[in-house]
């Protein structure tokens, strides 16, 4: 069993609460001063840190929402190209923004994006006070903190996972989250809160990770977990939830004389994947051993397509698509069928993911609407083995 540290060992003094004393506090830290100093040397350059605008600065903490900075990066320099202000992404259709989120995963992020840019230009400005930026979709305590000390030298927090991590190791405090809120109080330097949120960023990012190296931390000696050799037991894991699994058939359904024309789905908004495109999913409650042609003729109804012309189906195989609570598998069926074939009916007394839309999409379409991770992995597998031709 260990002990936690009290607050005023780590920091040398009584810890108060900015709001108690009535203003900024009268001194930064040296905690803070080291390591503001280290930031300064070693800061990564990122996009987004030279174009601190709200809009640029509200764009990039939407995107690294449960994403890794190296993949947005290139999705974030594409996004401002694509949509350059906030007027031009309150202005595009929501395909075109699902467009350029496609394999970005967490679609809802997208959505949300843009709803807030239409909220920014009928107010007919940026917000810039707390309550005002997180009134925001989609914005929390945590991106209305980032935009608030980052664009706007607000003197707050910004609390996200990495500074929950290095918050709870140097106080030696179990809490979650939402404490550390009250924790960062004591450190903020006024005037610079942005550049030591950033820093504490940076710090979770490289240094301090779930697999610390304290050997090169520049506020090592301020560490609480450190000196009492406890790093490993901060923060306190929480166990997580069993994933739910399900499985789905998902259908590449082909034109004969184009090939790249393939039948999809759009998703309702408001659903999972919600205004995404993909290939149709059915529920699968049958055995994985039943072979392709039993399982079509179990699952579709083909009342419009001539008997003249049997659909030949194509096993492409199975894969495992993970998500932040559900575990999917993935089989993956094909078949190509006359030009003229609307597949509409055949899902009639089949239990497919919710659409709005099912139709035919040629490659061009395909650019121009949201393709979600899973649906390129489904387009993928059609790599699979040798598709048979009628």
């Amino acid at each position: 069993m260990h002990m936690e540290i009290p607050y005023s060992m780590v920091l040398g003094r009584k810890r108060t609460s900015r709001l108690d004393m009535g203003g900024p506090p009268v001194m930064t830290h040296p905690l803070t001063q080291d390591l503001l100093s280290w930031y300064d040397e070693h800061k990564r350059d990122l996009p987004w840190r030279s174009n601190r605008t709200p809009y640029g600065t509200l764009v990039s903490e939407v995107m690294l929402q449960q994403t890794r900075v190296d993949t947005v990066i290139p999705y974030y320099e594409a996004f401002l190209t694509k949509f350059p202000t906030v007027e031009d992404l309150a202005n595009a259709d929501l395909n075109d923004v699902l467009s350029m989120w496609s394999g970005l995963g967490y679609y809802s992020r997208a959505r949300n994006l843009h709803k807030a840019a239409n909220q920014i230009v009928q107010l007919g400005r940026f917000p810039k006070s707390l309550p005002d930026i997180r009134s925001l979709s989609g914005v929390g305590e945590y991106i209305a903190g980032a935009i608030g000390s980052m664009a706007f030298d607000l003197d707050v927090g910004a609390v996200d996972g990495n500074l929950h991590r290095v918050l709870s190791r140097v106080f030696c405090d179990s809490g979650d989250r939402k404490r550390m809120w009250t924790v960062i109080e004591a450190l903020l330097p006024k005037g610079r809160c942005g550049d030591f949120n950033q820093a504490l960023m940076d710090l979770g990012s490289s240094m301090c990770k779930k697999n610390a190296e304290c050997s090169g931390c520049p506020i090592q000696k301020h560490c609480g977990a450190f000196s009492a050799d406890t790093v490993s037991q901060y923060p306190t894991k929480v166990k997580k939830k069993a994933k739910q699994k399900v499985s789905f058939v998902a259908l590449l359904i082909r034109k004969t004389e184009d090939h790249s024309c393939i039948w999809m789905g759009q998703r309702p908004p408001e659903k999972l994947y919600g205004g995404m495109v993909e290939p149709c999913l059915v529920l699968d409650l049958t055995t994985a051993t039943m072979g392709a042609s039993d399982w079509v003729q179990q699952h579709l109804s083909f009342t419009n397509l001539s008997t003249h012309h049997p659909v030949d189906w194509i096993d492409k195989g199975r894969f495992i698509h993970v998500l932040t609570h559900k575990r999917m598998e993935i089989r993956v069926l094909e078949c190509v069928v006359p030009q003229d074939t609307d597949p509409t009916t055949w899902f009639e007394e089949s239990e497919t993911e919710p659409y709005e839309t099912m139709k035919w999409y040629d490659s061009t379409e395909r650019n121009s609407v949201g393709v979600s991770t899973l649906a390129q992995k489904i387009l993928d597998q059609s790599n699979t083995g040798q598709l048979s031709l009628f």
